[in-house]
């Protein structure tokens, strides 16, 4: 793309994120490429003057992590092949969670499709104080155990919960005998290549967590970024820290053998415990229009992101926002999303 074309994309999404009152970075992808780096819009920091165009600014990944702990469980399952005890997405988690209710009940796929019936209305509140990899699982073990009741376990239908994935982190740890952070290193951010992308405690100096703000009347209002309690008590399903570029670096790799094969990415978005959402490792996949999507923010701040791929990577695009709206985060920034998705790339319609 040339560069005056460049400008006018820029400007163009400059307009939609002003008209939803939205701040930070976005990534454009048209025919397998990013034509430029992610563009920044507004400020990480308002108080500090640092721009969300700083290359060293990244964002709370939220609810997109969960894709990488998917794929690490695909990868898990594939290595497990080789041992005594091979695990598939039918094994039961009862095999390493024997202390909760219902696990003989609970696959491993059904953790992957959120279709558990585990239901935690204690998910995301923050527990005041750091827990360790091992603490977080123990802690959620002991809510889901009291709320046990609520549990609709082996109905097979939906039910968003961040303790599926909190438990998948567990099964990572307990197969390789290393911690999830580890994992994450060694399994996801290495291969992939990835230079913006980390653990909540493992930022190095120098990288710059962005601020999250609400737009009430005006720009940059209650600006603040997740506590480290909040952060450690998500262990695997919204723990890290990344940037939109970044993100589509780790969707390629997801088929290019880099961190999966295609058979294996297919195996990651096709689970069979699946309900009729279509959520699958931590996209929603639909088929019918060759797209997946995923939505990711943290309640304790309320980050909003967005991204809308083609299922090959081919056009889409990812908007990382800190700022929205503080009613309307989660309807602003998917809109928005369409809305340059239509502009920058619409033969992701087309084909």
């Amino acid at each position: 793309m040339a560069k005056s074309n460049n400008a006018t994309e820029s400007t163009q999404i400059k307009k939609i994120l002003k008209q939803h009152h939205l701040k930070g970075q976005v990534l454009s992808i048209t025919n397998y490429k990013n034509s430029h780096e992610a563009l920044g819009y507004g400020y990480a920091n308002k108080a500090e003057n640092i721009l969300n165009s700083n290359p060293n600014v990244i964002y709370p990944g939220a609810s997109l992590q969960k894709s990488m702990t998917g794929a690490m469980m695909v990868q898990v399952i594939n290595d497990s092949q080789k041992s005594k005890n091979p695990i598939t997405q039918n094994t039961l988690i009862s095999r390493w969670y024997p202390q909760l209710k219902n696990s003989n009940r609970i696959t491993i796929g059904n953790l992957l499709t959120q279709t558990s019936g585990i239901m935690d209305n204690k998910a995301e509140v923050d527990p005041g104080k750091i827990l360790s990899e091992d603490s977080a699982v123990n802690d959620t073990i002991q809510r889901i155990n009291s709320q046990a009741s609520t549990m609709d376990t082996g109905s097979n239908k939906f039910h968003y919960c961040n303790d599926n994935y909190i438990l998948i982190a567990g099964i990572i740890s307990h197969f390789t005998k290393k911690s999830y952070a580890d994992n994450l290193v060694n399994r996801i951010i290495k291969p992939a290549g990835l230079k913006h992308t980390f653990m909540w405690n493992q930022i190095p100096q120098g990288m710059l967590g962005a601020h999250i703000y609400k737009f009430v009347d005006k720009d940059y209002q209650h600006g603040q970024v997740p506590t480290g309690s909040s952060l450690s008590y998500i262990l695997g399903a919204g723990n890290m820290y990344t940037t939109p570029s970044d993100y589509y670096t780790y969707c390629k790799a997801l088929k290019n053998g880099s961190i999966l094969n295609n058979s294996d990415y297919k195996y990651m978005t096709n689970l069979k415990a699946q309900s009729t959402k279509h959520y699958n490792s931590g996209f929603y996949i639909d088929k019918l229009h060759d797209m997946k999507f995923v939505y990711g923010s943290l309640d304790s701040v309320g980050n909003a992101n967005f991204v809308n791929l083609t299922i090959g990577n081919k056009y889409g695009v990812i908007l990382f926002a800190n700022q929205t709206v503080a009613t309307q985060s989660e309807t602003s920034v998917k809109d928005a999303a369409a809305q340059i998705i239509k502009y920058v790339a619409p033969k992701a319609y087309a084909e």
